[in-house]
């Protein structure tokens, strides 16, 4: 309930700011890791399911289920950070 009924203005301007930064952050990392070969072979292993469903951050934006863009997202995004 709380979260449903908060709007962006309630979150205080360095919160948001932070957010900002993490989420540019991580699809940053998500977009190198992407680059690595085992995560490129990976993403080509599964393919391009569809059109419509959930975006692979990885070269080409290929289109996928949610659950398994998902998966190659993290595995992207795990693939150098922290490593």
């Amino acid at each position: 309930d709380f979260v449903a009924r908060t709007t962006w203005a309630d979150i205080p301007e360095r919160v948001r700011e932070h957010a900002r930064l993490v989420l540019l952050d991580t699809f940053g990392v998500m977009l190198a890791g992407s680059r690595r070969p085992e995560v490129a072979a990976l993403v080509h292993a599964f393919g391009s399911e569809s059109a419509s469903g959930a975006t692979v951050y990885a070269s080409g934006w290929r289109r996928h289920d949610p659950r398994t863009a998902a998966l190659l997202n993290g595995i992207a995004g795990r693939a150098i950070e922290l490593c």
